[in-house]
């Protein structure tokens, strides 16, 4: 199966991006061997797989096997992929699902801020280089219509730097935070979805004033069935006409960076993001507060 849906493509030049979590180590070894077979050098596949089963355990509920094994399969899989693969990614720290389960703005921040240095954390652990570790990291954001998603990016890449350079002594571009941004499925509605068009519209442009490194548009019946090609369609376009055609990006990545507001918004999520920390070390760390139930 595997090799019939990659059948089509030169994988030494495609990246590919496996949405996976529970299974990730099983599909991302059936994904080199069918490589493999088709004659493909391993080191030249380039891709992400997301592999985040802490966002499962407090979020999705889509775990396969009881956290410790879990986190023991993700490191084999991260020491294999460093070696063998280097331009592929082996974890991408996801808070979409966070918000999608029902994570305010700042709580998707935090828990998946939090997960990222837990994940630095068990790696190290076991071995592993952490400048090597985070350089292959990357996060998935949501990017909603509330006024927190304005500064979202930013902020995370604040707390990241900050921390890597603070708790590790890592800085400078290996310390940079990476992040694919996804317009959020939850704020849509199914009464008048066109509707939609708008609200994705406004929601990549909230990604994009983060200087999000990828993103996802939902199509506009993202609440009630599967978009055809003309959705697909317009979904790009709620992307592209703000980023190609407004001229906001021209010049500056924000028109408003600088901007009292936004500076006090920023200042005004990362405190919260802080305080969200401090709740979850009172309940001795990311991987005692799933046990707990906190999240």
């Amino acid at each position: 199966d595997m090799e019939r849906l990659y059948a089509g493509f030169d994988l030494s030049t495609t990246s590919v991006s496996m949405t996976i979590n529970g299974p990730a180590p099983t599909l991302m070894a059936m994904y080199i061997a069918a490589s493999r077979r088709r004659g493909f050098d391993p080191s030249t596949l380039r891709g992400t797989v997301q592999a985040d089963i802490l966002k499962e355990l407090q979020a999705q509920n889509e775990a396969l096997f009881p956290l410790e094994p879990s986190l023991g399969l993700i490191a084999d899989m991260t020491d294999y992929l460093l070696r063998e693969l280097p331009l592929w990614y082996p974890l991408s720290i996801s808070g979409y699902h966070i918000g999608e389960a029902g994570a305010n703005a700042v709580q998707e921040l935090a828990f998946t801020l939090a997960n990222g240095f837990t994940y630095v954390e068990v790696l190290q652990a076991r071995g592993l280089p952490v400048e090597e570790v985070v350089r292959r990291f990357s996060f998935f954001f949501t990017s909603g219509s509330e006024l927190e998603f304005n500064v979202l990016g930013r902020v995370a890449r604040r707390i990241w730097a900050v921390g890597l350079r603070q708790c590790y002594g890592i800085e400078g571009r290996v310390g940079a935070l990476r992040f694919h941004s996804q317009t959020s499925g939850r704020s849509l509605q199914d009464v008048e979805p066109l509707h939609n068009l708008t609200r994705v519209a406004l929601q990549a442009e909230h990604a994009l004033h983060n200087n999000a490194n990828s993103l996802h548009t939902n199509s506009y019946k993202e609440t009630y069935t599967t978009p055809q090609e003309d959705d697909v369609l317009l979904a790009m376009g709620s992307q592209q006409i703000p980023l190609a055609e407004s001229g906001d990006f021209r010049f500056s990545e924000n028109l408003h960076q600088g901007a009292y507001a936004l500076s006090y918004l920023e200042d005004e999520v990362e405190r919260a993001v802080f305080r969200i920390f401090r709740e979850i070390d009172k309940q001795g760390g990311v991987l005692a507060a799933i046990e707990n139930e906190y999240f």
